[in-house]
């Protein structure tokens, strides 16, 4: 008879070595596949945290560029409107300056062009005689926006406790009045607020009546509520006494309202001017490259 061999049963330590073996190797595998998870998500917030950055550095990038332009071109065309020069000579010479400028101060290429120009009307004048005897500026058939109403009081020339009537449409009244005893002078919106200036020259004062500023001493708080009450948009102006006459002002003054010439009867010289104008520039650097258009409102400097 063949004696068959009996299987001598598995040893305790060999199974125990075995099923170790084999939670190692799962813990090695899930290690893996969490390493490769947090791979991944290191990579999406990478991604996101670089375009938004991109994005924020894009929007900073293009404010201080639009707003650099804007403070620039405002004063520069107000000046060449106030002179009469010519404004597409002046920005295309200014902008190409600053092309110039920005590329030497900061890693970004800025090419800009001046792509279009709305009118406004300017009024300005030095008449010989008082302010008083001006009357009427200009009658329009619409009502117009106001971006400059400046007035200049000569000192050495108006009379001590002369006053001056101005009239927005039918509507608005302002007076100017020198104070001889103070040495002062006020703006009043008849019905309303009033402020006074203390010049800073004894020859003469000029009044910002829109902004509410003066060259001279004055409560801002109080030229600013004249300002808001002047504010607007008027189909005519003038200058003229007061219903009750104490005295005459010598001096000048500058208007600009919006629009072109057609529609508006001047009843002093007038010329078109620049009112508004649109840009349309390009920025490149390294990272990132983008076009824009910027309107600039020429006197949108009014609180």
């Amino acid at each position: 008879m063949v004696s068959v061999p009996s299987l001598a049963p598995a040893r305790p330590d060999a199974t125990r070595r075995e099923r170790a073996q084999l939670v190692l190797i799962a813990a090695i595998a899930v290690a893996f596949i969490i390493l490769g998870v947090v791979v991944v998500l290191n990579s999406v917030l990478y991604t996101q945290t670089i375009s938004s950055s991109t994005s924020i550095e894009q929007t900073g990038d293009a404010h201080q560029t639009e707003l650099e332009l804007e403070r620039n071109l405002r004063g520069l065309v107000q000046e060449t409107n106030r002179n009469g020069g010519d404004v597409d000579a002046e920005v295309a010479a200014f902008l190409e300056l600053y092309e110039r400028s920005s590329g030497e101060s900061r890693p970004v290429a800025i090419s800009a062009e001046m792509v279009d120009e709305e009118p406004g009307v300017l009024f300005q004048e030095e008449p010989s005689s008082p302010l008083n005897d001006e009357g009427e500026v200009f009658d329009s058939t619409l009502p117009r926006e106001f971006g400059q109403l400046l007035v200049t009081i000569d000192l050495d020339q108006s009379d001590s406790n002369g006053r001056l009537e101005l009239n927005l449409s039918d509507d608005t009244t302002v007076w100017f009045t020198r104070v001889s005893a103070s040495d002062t002078v006020t703006v009043e919106v008849v019905g309303g607020p009033q402020c006074e200036i203390t010049p800073q020259s004894s020859e003469s004062v000029t009044i910002d009546v829109l902004r509410g500023e003066a060259n001279g001493e004055y409560d801002s708080s109080d030229c600013l509520d004249v300002a808001s009450a002047v504010q607007g948009s008027y189909d005519s102006l003038q200058f003229e006494d007061p219903a009750i006459s104490i005295g005459d002002l010598y001096g000048s003054y500058e208007v600009v309202v919006a629009g072109g010439e057609p529609g508006i009867i001047p009843s002093h010289d007038g010329r078109e001017v620049a009112w508004a104008l649109e840009l349309e520039y390009t920025s490149d650097s390294s990272d990132l490259s983008y076009e824009r258009s910027l309107p600039i409102e020429v006197y949108g400097d009014r609180p």
